[in-house]
């Protein structure tokens, strides 16, 4: 087996990529689908006086990312 030159990449070295892997993009779209399904019901459903509050919007937020994070597995 031979030994790659001092400075070559390794072939099992992953390539450098600047896009988003599949978690990533996942978990921003989940993020902003969340906001706008937030802002939905505020605007539609919710009537009167009782809306969801920004604490509560970016708490939603901040769990469905998470969580659609936590379950889409890595890019391969």
């Amino acid at each position: 087996m031979t030994t790659p030159a001092p400075g070559t990449p390794s072939p099992a070295a992953p390539k450098a990529s600047y896009l988003p892997t599949r978690k990533v993009g996942a978990s921003a779209l989940a993020g902003a689908l969340s906001i706008v399904l937030v802002w939905i019901v505020n605007t539609f459903v919710l009537t009167g006086s009782t809306k969801i509050t920004g604490e509560v919007a970016s708490t939603i937020t901040t769990i469905v990312t998470f969580l659609v994070g936590y379950l889409v597995p890595e890019s391969m």
